[in-house]
């Protein structure tokens, strides 16, 4: 696992040209024609598929391009983390007047856009309080409702939203939805809504909550055609690596449980791929399942998701050919393209990390999945499944696979029209990604999903634009290959441009793990009063204990009346003279200061961590 420990921060530009750009060139000049053939056809019908769903045709209106769309999203993404009706109200109040909701209510727009426009409208109207006449009928309807109600309206307008995207409220209706003739051709992996436990309680409900989805699809008709999607991370409330001991004792036993009740049941498993600080810990759970005795010819249908914007994928990926192999076990991977991105960019920049462990360009994040894809081809002991709505990635897969059984995957409500072409084919296999729950639920999801198709360079989005080229919606992502000297997102430390940001540690690599573990350097540490850069001792010597051993580390030297007189006299006679320095060179004894803080931080951490005072 050393290649995976030992790439997160990889250089992207390296990573492309050194371990992906032949293995996806080779191929694609290969199987050009029928690559492009399939792609064209597929954007062709998406064209003409006329049941475009409420959802895809309000991401679409609101573009990320556009303010309003702007405002949606920081809205969205804000609701996640209030807890409270007030101050969501007191939220809505402040973002909504930002923007012209009027411009989108038109005759020939889609109802559903039309509604959510007008309570959009509503709502900015009422929070404005403008005192111009408005002399329409909306104006009108204003002035006789409360805030209150007008409010309101947007939270309609998100329920909406959740009712096209929520497969079914609970378990029980959802699989018997699943059932419906309508979807005949697809199988279906339940997600239940819901994100990391905070609190013990929220991971026991959590638990429970997995534990019935997979009981009842165990019970339901053909089982074997369902699975259960389960994140790690709403098991316990401290998914960390460095819980990691205690996470075996209590989080590797729920895991283990929820996996073996998949197989009691026949049903398959697939846990869930999470933040980037979370897939070396991940993985230690995988592996302990994997060579559990859970796992065998009987029962194949463990499996977990795989992020391919992680610059790690690839050696992950490599990693499991050999130690699948070695085990002699058969498991499911989901390749995912991933939906963190913009929290893994933020993260990295405030945490000070030397790199990002994503790609910053999409069409890097894009030939990662094809080279990925390879992996997975040349594993034996996989299942391979694919979550795209991409119509190149797609037809490069199927070409890829087309002598191997795989299956694609798409998210319930959206993607129809990508997929309506390939449902002919016999061979057709797609899983729907299906999200059960309450809508109260639902909004973190929601504004991932968003995220990954209101932006400019998602698939959907350009689609669903007017006159859009084609043959640039088609082309492989090798063509812009040479933008990856182009660096617009600067690395972490670059970020506030005229200064250095200040490093971080990142505490869920291995070799930072290792780092901790303390060589028993300080010893025997005496402690003193420094006056002009000089150790003074005084008469006043005290052990030093350690808080949680009692144990010994050394002696301190408490200050006396004569030293800090002292002291303070040396401090005024500098002061003087401090004040006549060049700021220049105050800056540069700042920066050193730092810069030997930076040097010698784990020296900092360990005395800190000990206690030494």
């Amino acid at each position: 696992m050393e290649n995976i420990f030992n790439n997160k921060y990889l250089n992207q530009k390296k990573l492309v040209k050194d371990h992906f750009y032949y293995l996806v060139s080779n191929f694609s000049e290969l199987n050009q024609k029928q690559i492009d053939y399939l792609s064209i056809n597929i954007v062709k019908n998406a064209q003409n598929y006329k049941a475009g769903s409420p959802f895809s045709k309000l991401i679409h209106e609101f573009s990320l391009t556009s303010n309003e769309g702007i405002v949606l999203m920081c809205l969205a993404e804000a609701l996640l983390r209030i807890p409270d009706v007030t101050t969501i109200n007191d939220l809505i109040e402040d973002k909504i007047p930002i923007g012209d909701w009027k411009k989108y209510i038109k005759n020939d727009k889609d109802l559903f856009v039309n509604i959510s426009s007008i309570a959009f409208l509503l709502t900015g109207k009422i929070v404005e309080e403008k005192v111009e006449e408005n002399k329409n009928i909306l104006g009108k309807v204003v002035k006789n409702l409360s805030g209150p109600i007008l409010r309101n309206a947007i939270k309609q307008a998100i329920n909406i939203l959740a009712k096209q995207f929520v497969f079914e409220r609970d378990i029980k209706k959802a699989i018997n939805f699943s059932n419906e003739k309508k979807h005949d051709k697809y199988t279906f992996s339940f997600d239940m809504l819901g994100e990391a436990a905070v609190t013990y309680g929220d991971s026991d409900r959590y638990y429970s909550q997995y534990e019935e989805a997979i009981i009842e699809t165990g019970k339901g008709k053909n089982p074997h055609k369902k699975s259960i999607s389960i994140k790690l991370s709403s098991l316990h409330p401290r998914y960390e690596r460095n819980k990691l001991d205690l996470l075996k004792k209590e989080l590797f036993p729920k895991a283990y449980k929820l996996t073996e009740l998949g197989r009691e049941n026949n049903v398959d498993i697939c846990f869930d791929a999470e933040e980037a600080d979370r897939l070396n810990l991940s993985l230690f759970i995988f592996k302990d399942i994997i060579e559990s005795k859970l796992i065998d010819e009987k029962y194949q249908g463990f499996g977990f998701a795989v992020q391919a914007y992680q610059k790690r994928a690839f050696f992950a990926l490599d990693w499991l050919k050999k130690y699948l192999n070695k085990v002699n076990k058969k498991i499911n991977i989901r390749l995912v393209k991933g939906a963190y991105w913009d929290t893994e960019i933020k993260v990295a920049q405030e945490q000070g990390f030397i790199d990002y462990p994503v790609f910053t360009k999409k069409f890097a994040t894009d030939i990662s999945y094809l080279a990925c894809a390879h992996k997975l081809y040349e594993n034996d002991n996989v299942f391979s499944q694919f979550a795209t709505h991409n119509a190149h990635s797609i037809s490069y897969i199927k070409t890829l696979f087309k002598d191997r059984d795989f299956e694609f995957q798409k998210l319930h409500g959206m993607g129809d029209e990508i997929y309506s072409y390939l449902e002919k084919d016999e061979n057709f296999k797609c899983r729907v990604y299906a999200p059960v729950g309450g809508y109260k639920d639902l909004l973190p999801y929601l504004v991932r999903r968003l995220l990954e198709n209101g932006a400019n360079t998602s698939f959907i989005h350009q689609l669903k634009t007017k006159d859009f080229d084609v043959s640039k919606l088609v082309q492989s992502p090798l063509a812009k290959i040479e933008k990856l000297d182009e660096d617009k997102i600067k690395k972490p430390i670059d970020i506030y441009g005229d200064r250095k940001n200040s490093k971080g540690l990142d505490l869920s690599e291995e070799d930072v793990v290792e780092s901790f573990q303390f060589n028993g350097k300080f010893k025997d540490i005496k402690a003193y009063s420094l006056i002009n850069g000089k150790d003074i001792k005084s008469d006043k010597e005290i052990d030093i204990k350690s808080p949680h051993s009692s144990s010994v580390l050394g002696k301190k030297y408490f200050a006396d009346e004569k030293i800090s007189e002292t002291a303070i006299e040396s401090l005024k006679e500098y002061s003087s003279k401090w004040k006549k320095f060049p700021i220049e060179k105050k800056a540069e004894i700042f920066l050193k200061f730092s810069n030997l803080i930076e040097d010698n931080t784990n020296d900092i951490i360990e005395i800190c961590a000990k206690e030494f005072w």
